[in-house]
């Protein structure tokens, strides 16, 4: 495992494997917060009744979500935080 900084280049390499999220716990407050690829049914996850809402969501606790697809329309000078890479 290692950690990388967030670009274009980081985000197409995990959608060329299959990841269509990132996620991370760091607090919204957090500067460099550090992103774990991840992928979600996204259909389900946007559909509030689903259980896949109530999965993700941690009450009281706001962690910040980024949908790979809409980080690769970002300037890779706006993409911020480490992703922890899997060897």
């Amino acid at each position: 495992m290692k950690f990388v900084k967030l670009d274009h280049q980081v985000l197409l390499s995990l959608k060329e494997q299959g990841y269509n999220v990132l996620r991370s716990n760091s607090p919204m407050t957090e500067e460099n917060p550090t992103w774990i690829p991840d992928t979600f049914d996204l259909d389900k996850f946007f559909d509030l009744d689903s259980d896949e809402v109530a999965k993700r969501n941690i009450p009281l606790e706001e962690s910040w979500l980024l949908l790979i697809d809409e980080g690769l329309k970002e300037r890779d000078e706006d993409l911020f935080g480490d992703v922890m890479i899997y060897n």
